[in-house]
């Protein structure tokens, strides 16, 4: 499909992107292992001699090969639409033929790769002269090897008893949730026509123990102020004898 490729093209040049600075990267990527296998249908899409090679259910387990081989070419967009019915390589992109054109040099890159991943399932490498470049060390891929450990399958396989307990425990907590909402409606009116009721009698009982309190320390001080009478007679208008004279008391 060239569709899409041949519209990127346009837009870059429509925004002044000489053809001869718009780079396009054929990339090739190959694991360690790969011996040329093409997964059927009869093996269900697995491989019977690739065994090597890492699939999603691998990587979540932590097997995978200790290395990727990444085969890559950059092309001047210009070498693409180059074509000799055209003056310049912008005329043949703006022109209705540039698809087919695209299409020409897409199939000329398969036929390359064909050709390239046949002699690496031989050799175990690309032959292609070119620079070799160390993309990753495996100290700076710690970072990767970590989210394709082993122990992500069982942080997954927690996550997903985590989440079917809470399935099962959902009707328990709806249960529990509705059973408080109806003690809330019933216990509710019960509080609201006990408050009503006894609010009135707490007023009272309030107001007359502080009435109390009030007259006892009006009273309290008049009490002590109050003289002795010397009456003989006491508060309570009982009399009291005088004691008797002493009689025959020495001079």
């Amino acid at each position: 499909h060239v569709g899409g490729f041949v519209a990127a093209c346009r837009g870059f040049a429509s925004r002044g992107v000489a053809l001869d600075e718009l780079l396009v990267y054929d990339s090739t990527m190959a694991y360690a292992g790969y011996r040329g296998e093409v997964p059927a249908w009869d093996l269900g899409f697995e491989r019977a001699d690739d065994v090597e090679l890492p699939n999603a259910a691998k990587l979540f387990k932590g097997q995978h090969g200790d290395h990727v081989r990444l085969h890559t070419v950059a092309y001047r967009a210009a070498e693409i639409f180059a074509d000799d019915g055209f003056a310049t390589p912008l005329d043949a992109l703006k022109a209705p033929e540039a698809e087919s054109i695209a299409q020409r040099w897409l199939d000329a890159r398969w036929v390359e790769k064909d050709a390239r991943m046949t002699a690496y399932a031989a050799d175990g490498d690309f032959a292609d002269d070119g620079d070799v470049v160390l993309v990753q060390q495996p100290a700076m891929m710690l970072p990767c090897a970590c989210l394709t450990a082993g122990w992500l399958s069982a942080v997954a396989a927690a996550a997903c008893a985590v989440a079917v307990a809470m399935l099962l425990a959902l009707p328990v907590f709806l249960l529990a949730g509705l059973a408080a909402g109806v003690a809330c409606l019933v216990m509710l009116p019960c509080l609201c026509v006990g408050t009503c009721v006894l609010a009135p009698a707490a007023a009272a009982g309030y107001l007359a123990r502080h009435m109390y309190l009030h007259d006892l320390g009006v009273a309290t001080p008049l009490a002590k102020k109050a003289p002795r009478s010397d009456s003989g007679f006491d508060d309570d208008d009982e009399s009291v004898d005088p004691e008797p004279p002493v009689v025959g008391a020495a001079a």
